[in-house]
């Protein structure tokens, strides 16, 4: 029962949804903005669920046979098409009373996720198929979702940290999309991919060198009694994990652990701030 429950909190999207909410709350306490807004929260895990929902939804017939997230959202398609389309409904609800600049943003956002995985744009591959964009895709998506998101949800004014912060997740998330090329080189066609155009180990590379960058930008953007190095242990986990990436692997190391970081590194941080932060 604890196994069932497991996979479907993992494989439905909870987790993912789960780290989206927390990045966005994080994006808020970095930029010490004031009362988190509930509602942003809300919809920002929702539309997480259900946009990866429909996305895999849309190729779980088509991918290899293996994977083991593939496998269970293969034996329950039905569950996932009807999570995505309730979520989809309860995450529009949602937007009620969200700042008209909110949907200029979703206006941009939603085709990208649409075009993600719709065969019309390259090949059958949709623009994941497009060379080395996938990565850049996500991240950039994900960025806008958990830092420009709950900002625009209560204000049509993105402070100058808020953009500093965008490029900062931005970083984070290549460093943590980037092992997942390198779990899906043997299935994925090489030239899509940045581990095949430049190998595993330079891939590794870039991803830190990223991971770099958005530590950096967090350290820009600090203000008083905000621990800018209480984000380092939880960084560090994200190293590991980088350096712990292999080609073909299952299990939790992707589906737990590195989606996981989306959680442990802001709550991470949020311990150590409540423990040394209070003069």
């Amino acid at each position: 029962m604890l196994r069932g429950l497991y996979r479907t909190f993992v494989f439905g999207h909870f987790w993912l949804g789960s780290g989206a909410a927390m990045q966005a709350w994080s994006t808020w306490w970095v930029l010490d903005l004031g009362p988190v807004p509930k509602r942003a929260l809300l919809f920002v895990a929702l539309a997480t669920v259900s946009a990866y929902g429909f996305m895999r939804g849309m190729r779980i017939m088509d991918a290899v046979s293996g994977a083991d997230h593939l496998d269970w959202l293969r034996r329950h398609r039905s569950g996932l098409w009807t999570l995505t389309g309730l979520s989809a409904v309860l995450s529009s609800w949602c937007l009620w009373e969200a700042e008209p600049d909110l949907f200029l943003l979703l206006a941009a956002l939603v085709p990208a996720v649409l075009l993600y995985v719709t065969p019309w744009t390259q090949g059958r591959g949709g623009l994941r198929s497009v060379p080395l964009f996938k990565v850049v895709l996500i991240a950039a998506v994900w960025a806008a979702m958990v830092v420009l998101v709950p900002i625009l949800f209560v204000t049509s004014t993105v402070p100058a940290g808020g953009v500093l912060l965008v490029a900062e997740r931005f970083f984070f998330l290549m460093a943590i999309t980037l092992p997942f090329d390198i779990r899906d080189l043997p299935t994925e066609p090489l030239k899509w991919t940045f581990p095949g155009y430049f190998g595993i180990c330079t891939t590794k590379l870039f991803a830190l060198i990223a991971l770099a960058l958005s530590f950096s930008i967090l350290f820009a953007v600090s203000h008083e009694g905000f621990l800018w190095w209480s984000f380092l242990p939880g960084y560090m986990l994200v190293a590991w994990l980088i350096a712990k990436a292999r080609a073909g692997a299952q299990g939790p190391y992707y589906s737990f652990w590195l989606d996981g970081t989306l959680v442990f590194v802001p709550l991470i941080s949020v311990l150590l701030t409540t423990a040394f932060g209070n003069n």
